[in-house]
């Protein structure tokens, strides 16, 4: 019987160039959705990138899960677990996760809930650092642990369900199970849905020559408040051509989101509030440096921290979500 752990974020700060190693896709839509009796797992979007500094090689996992049974369900990543290696024998383990939290031996974070037959995604970043003969091909192993709720805020870890996706290559995108096979510029995120409603790449500075700006519409559809802020890390993107762009925390950094607040393991913002039914935007901006060739299609990825304000007047983390934005035209 564990207690619930104290919110502890590992920073991943992209400094110097980053390149996403754009190549031929292998997997197919099948080999990358896997299942358990009671849970589906679709691996939606795999990339991976290489950061100017260190030598460090970089996997990007979004993993779309479905709850298939008639209760819900608690999910954690244990990170010992969830690791990735390619056809030269290199391993990537854990560097960060988003939407779901972390399960060790001591403590649990149950932020991942799946009510009865839901659905929700999580983000897993990995890295290795060598200066050995990378690979092109993919094996990616994900594993989370049930979790349940006790009583007096109590949690217990229950049993463990391994994925294992095999023939990943950058650039691999599928649908979840029952979605249309077409791009979304529509997310539902269970209690709100998050749309984009404008999207313009262009010019930044001398240093960033291609930026892309977004309006990003957000409308509660449940019947409670909604206090919501973006991850200060979580800001990513990339093109159909391998360039890799950063948000908040991004290559020197990037100007912070407008219209909404930022929460990090020091601090939270609340000051983005959604009545039950209503519509707000915020802005954000993407950045990449010079590059070979320019891409046509860009996918965005960030992550949504639910707030709550505590009579004390203390703000409290309740869930995250990430959110995948796939084929959007540049």
């Amino acid at each position: 019987m564990l207690s619930k752990s104290y919110r502890l974020v590992s920073s991943v700060r992209w400094l110097g160039v980053a390149l996403i190693l754009a190549l031929p896709l292998a997997a197919s839509a099948q080999s990358a959705r896997k299942e358990t009796k009671g849970l589906t797992a679709t691996v939606t979007g795999f990339h991976t990138f290489i950061t100017g500094i260190g030598n460090h090689h970089y996997i990007s996992a979004v993993v779309h899960f479905l709850n298939k049974t008639d209760k819900a369900v608690i999910l954690g990543l244990n990170r010992a677990g969830t690791k990735g290696s390619d056809e030269q024998g290199n391993t990537y383990r854990v560097v960060q996760a988003y939407g779901i939290g972390n399960v060790d031996g001591s403590e649990v974070d149950p932020k991942f809930m799946l009510p009865a037959h839901g659905e929700s995604d999580a983000l897993v970043l990995l890295s290795w650092q060598g200066n050995a003969i990378f690979g092109i091909t993919f094996d990616f192993e994900m594993a989370v642990k049930e979790i349940s709720r006790l009583p007096g805020n109590r949690y217990e870890i229950g049993p463990e369900s391994v994925f294992a996706f095999g023939g990943l290559k950058s650039g691999f995108t599928s649908s979840a199970e029952g979605a249309p096979e077409v791009f979304r510029h529509v997310v539902q995120a269970g209690p709100f849905d998050a749309r984009i409603t404008r999207s313009k790449f262009g010019k930044a500075s001398y240093s960033y020559p291609v930026a892309g700006d977004f309006t990003i519409e957000l409308q509660n559809k449940s019947d409670k408040p909604l206090i919501l802020a973006i991850e200060h890390d979580s800001i990513t993107g990339s093109d159909d051509e391998g360039n890799f762009y950063g948000g908040v925390n991004g290559p020197r950094g990037f100007a912070t989101p407008t219209g909404i607040g930022l929460v990090s393991k020091e601090k939270a913002d609340p000051q983005f509030v959604l009545a039950p039914g209503e519509t707000k935007e915020f802005h954000l901006t993407v950045g990449r440096g010079r590059a070979k060739n320019e891409g046509s299609e860009f996918v965005l990825n960030f992550a949504l921290e639910e707030l709550e304000i505590l009579p004390s007047k203390q703000i409290r983390e309740l869930r995250q979500y990430t959110l995948t934005f796939p084929k959007i035209h540049i």
